[in-house]
């Protein structure tokens, strides 16, 4: 079988391709991107950007030229159109690992999502503010008792990107980068202000406690007519904590993690790949705080502790195959040249 990959100039991207040429079944892998690729690849392909019209019809083009029978897509935009033409790729025997349009599209905005679970029985607690002066109304309008901190982020954006720390404690006016032009930190009144003096609307973002430093990127493999959950989680262990990409993980499993996504998988009707982002707040209380349709960029760094989770997703979505169980040893890896084992 020939797959197609892309976002090839992905900062991981070579790990994914390494972990998905070992599985005896791919026979030729083609990567796109829509720029040249760093990488010393066998064939590398220029595709549009996810979001431009012509993007659709150029994969197309590229899978029936090459006999390609199943596409990898990197990226939030890819993800979208790809799910939008899942009829058009079954007609012409083209299979993707990602989920409906329908999902996706929920996915993709995190109120929308959050409310999904609350309906679903699953209680999240956020709320989005129609001017910015709401954001004054926190303690009416979040269950969460006394936060120091509120977490104000777009309902669109991916990662930490727009993303304001607000420190509730403190009464004098700041403002600063936490990640220059990406995160910031700052009194509530100087959020309310920035916001306001750059017409942001308020809308478009949406405000939840700030629940603390223990987050897991995790990723799953849910088997819906089994009610089965394959899952590895990454602990973040971080420098910076709200970096966009990883700086470290403790690559681990914790079954109440675990037992809280098959509910979340339950609500969506999830048939497949999904990743989330999950906190643990100083309570031990487990709360979701975003999720994608898409690969995380890190999920090759798993393979450190032996597994292939690529391998794991392509033998489900191709094969119809899923193992019994999923075992590995808990392990630190940390980003260097891909990404390597820490001895304890």
């Amino acid at each position: 079988m020939n797959i197609l990959f892309t976002c090839s100039n992905g900062k991981y991207a070579g790990d994914a391709i390494d972990l998905i040429s070992k599985i005896d079944y791919v026979q030729e892998i083609y990567c796109a991107d829509i720029k040249q690729s760093k990488y010393k690849l066998s064939s590398n392909l220029i595709v549009p950007h996810g979001r431009e019209p012509d993007y659709l019809e150029s994969i197309l083009k590229i899978c029936l030229e090459n006999n390609i029978e199943f596409i990898i897509p990197g990226s939030d935009k890819e993800i979208v159109s790809i799910s939008k033409n899942f009829d058009l790729l079954k007609k012409n025997n083209i299979r993707t690992f990602c989920q409906s349009s329908e999902i996706v599209s929920l996915l993709s905005d995190k109120a929308a999502f959050f409310e999904k679970l609350n309906d679903g029985g699953i209680p999240i607690d956020f709320y989005i503010p129609f001017e910015w002066q709401d954001l004054n109304d926190y303690k009416d309008r979040l269950d969460y008792i006394n936060p120091e901190f509120l977490i104000v982020k777009p309902r669109t954006s991916s990662g930490s990107k727009g993303v304001w720390l607000i420190d509730l404690f403190c009464k004098e006016n700041f403002k600063i980068e936490i990640i220059k032009d990406r995160t910031f930190k700052s009194d509530l009144q100087s959020c309310i202000k920035h916001m306001e003096d750059k017409s942001i609307n308020p809308n478009s973002y949406l405000v939840q406690p700030y629940y603390g430093p223990e987050v897991y990127d995790v990723d799953n493999l849910f088997i819906k007519n089994q009610e089965k959950l394959f899952q590895v989680c990454r602990k973040r262990v971080y420098r910076d904590e709200f970096s966009p990409v990883n700086q470290g993980c403790l690559i681990t499993s914790r079954k109440e993690i675990a037992s809280y996504v098959k509910d979340i998988c339950k609500v969506l009707q999830i048939d497949g790949f999904i990743d989330l982002d999950i906190v643990v707040d100083k309570d031990k209380k487990i709360h979701v705080i975003d999720a994608s349709a898409r690969l995380s960029g890190s999920i090759t760094s798993s393979a450190e502790c032996g597994v292939n989770f690529l391998k794991l997703i392509l033998d489900y979505y191709i094969k119809g195959l899923a193992p019994k169980e999923l075992k590995f040893e808990e392990c630190y890896v940390i980003p260097y040249e891909g990404f390597k084992k820490l001895n304890k």
